[in-house]
């Protein structure tokens, strides 16, 4: 484990390179604590039983230390150049120490239950007329909880992880209940923006950082799925399939720019 220096082709890379090493520092000098930390969370060891089919305790286990040090690590971290400014990142994350791990565990362990359910079910062997709905909730499944989920969803974003997977189940409630019809119409409007989003996010470099308006619009998605397919959870913010056309053509007309 260690932290070392070198130079990025922009300035944004270069920000989020600083601000990954400041968190990797952080992870060394308090290693223990954040251990700590984690093996203490009341709901570990169930969390660990419903990330079996994802990783073993130990991958959870570091998941939840680097996703922690991620919390604690604030954006301000892109400006440290000195070790006063380095110290004072790491007495904030210090004091918020506690707080967030109350709050990451409880962003886990809901994620992890309502996973639990939802992979079980979707796991039964089900009549042809539901495939195309059982396939792309357990294909949604599966992007929202892969075995780095701690770490890979933004923070702005993974705070409503539970109540995706919740709508998920929901949904395959409603479906088993003579809801085929209005899932497949529901399907008909999701499915053809997902995979637009796809598309685009295939033809970009893979180390090139996701614009801020493309991630908005992904993550509009899975509100909207909320909308659709399990409306009395509510959203988050406004989405419609009018607002998610309208930021579309927004991003296509900007990325259309930068490939020009």
């Amino acid at each position: 484990k260690a932290a070392g220096l070198r130079l990025f082709d922009s300035a944004e890379s270069a920000r989020l390179a600083t601000r990954g090493g400041v968190r990797r520092l952080f992870v060394i000098e308090y290693a223990k604590e954040l251990a700590w930390h984690v093996k203490q969370l009341p709901s570990f060891q169930k969390m660990c039983l419903h990330f079996a089919p994802l990783g073993t305790a130990d991958l959870l286990r570091h998941n939840l230390i680097e996703a922690l040090a991620h919390r604690l690590i604030t954006p301000d971290a892109a400006m440290v150049r000195t070790r006063m400014e380095y110290e004072l990142q790491l007495r904030s994350a210090w004091n918020r120490l506690t707080n967030e791990s109350t709050k990451l565990a409880s962003i886990a362990s809901k994620s992890l239950d309502e996973f639990h359910r939802a992979s079980l079910a979707l796991n039964d062997r089900v009549p042809d007329i539901l495939r195309a709905s059982v396939d792309d909730m357990r294909e949604q499944l599966a992007r929202l909880i892969p075995s780095d989920f701690l770490l890979v969803h933004p923070k702005d974003w993974i705070e409503n992880l539970p109540r995706y997977l919740k709508a998920i189940n929901i949904r395959l409630e409603k479906l088993k209940n003579a809801g085929v019809k209005r899932d497949c119409d529901c399907l008909l409007e999701v499915a053809p923006r997902w995979h637009r989003y796809i598309d685009l996010r295939k033809s970009m470099r893979k180390d090139e950082i996701e614009p801020a308006d493309l991630e908005r619009y992904r993550w509009l998605l899975e509100e909207f799925r909320v909308q659709l397919f399990a409306q009395d959870l509510k959203t988050s913010t406004p989405v419609s399939a009018k607002r998610l056309d309208d930021l579309w053509l927004t991003i296509e007309e900007r990325y259309a720019l930068r490939s020009a």
